[in-house]
């Protein structure tokens, strides 16, 4: 049976987060996973429109945008970029 592959762009500013995704996705082996990873929103903004990712797992504390004004640099641009986003937090 092959593997539908999957790529998945995650945006955190901690490498230890992004790792703990990248573990947890990986124990559904109906999937190939490929992993993309940036550590700031701008970064992640630019990885969205170069990369098409299949899904988007972002932070919601970056050092330089919030969730929000993530959501909102995208928001011109989510019609020719259609993805999933999923917005994660360690805080409360």
């Amino acid at each position: 049976m092959s593997k539908k592959p999957l790529q998945i762009l995650i945006i955190d500013d901690s490498p230890a987060d992004q790792e703990i995704c990248c573990h947890l996705l990986r124990e559904h082996p109906e999937y190939d996973f490929t992993f993309l990873c940036a550590s700031s929103g701008r970064s992640g903004i630019d990885l969205c429109h170069s990369a098409q990712p299949d899904c988007v797992l972002v932070d919601y504390l970056l050092p330089d945008l919030d969730g929000i004004a993530f959501l909102a640099a995208l928001d011109a641009d989510l019609a020719t970029l259609p993805f999933p986003i999923i917005m994660l937090t360690g805080y409360g």
